[in-house]
């Protein structure tokens, strides 16, 4: 997609019978987002402490080229909405994915031998599917750093514990 906004709504996420490997990608998505911005948000520190030139090179560093390319994120000097923002829409989407395949999110945390089943088929919200998901996307979820963290968060805070 080009010139997409990756800050829009999750609305295209969360809808009844959208695809969980679409949805569980969106999570993604967003989650790299919301580390990026928190990114910038503590490079803020610096500002204080470094030339504003060698601060803004910092700064690109730090973020993805979608963030990056955001001139009023990377010039601002707060993004506690922005942050509040991703994290709600972190949220709705991670609830879309427990309701589709209620166990998407318990084998991301701990994947074991789901990444090593055969798929032969599957039906939507079973194991099956899940297992399908997870080895398509578990790879690029290990390389997010933080994000396997955020999911384990968020199922504490949904499963009561």
């Amino acid at each position: 997609m080009k010139d997409a906004n990756a800050f829009e709504s999750t609305e295209l996420f969360t809808r009844r019978f959208a695809d969980l490997s679409f949805i569980v990608a969106g999570t993604l998505i967003k989650i790299r987002l919301l580390l990026d911005v928190k990114a910038l948000q503590n490079s803020t520190v610096l500002s204080e402490k470094v030339p504003q030139e060698v601060l803004d090179n910092i700064r690109g560093q730090l973020v993805s080229s979608i963030v990056a390319g955001r001139k009023e994120i990377m010039e601002s000097k707060d993004q506690t909405a922005l942050v509040e923002k991703l994290e709600s829409q972190v949220e709705e989407i991670y609830k879309a994915v427990a309701a589709s395949n209620e166990f998407m999110w318990p084998a991301l945390l701990r994947p074991g031998k789901n990444l090593t089943a055969r798929l032969l088929g599957y039906s939507m919200g079973t194991p099956a599917h899940m297992q399908m998901v997870l080895q398509y996307s578990y790879a690029s979820w290990v390389e997010t750093p933080g994000a396997i963290d955020m999911i384990r968060e968020l199922s504490k805070k949904h499963s009561g514990n």
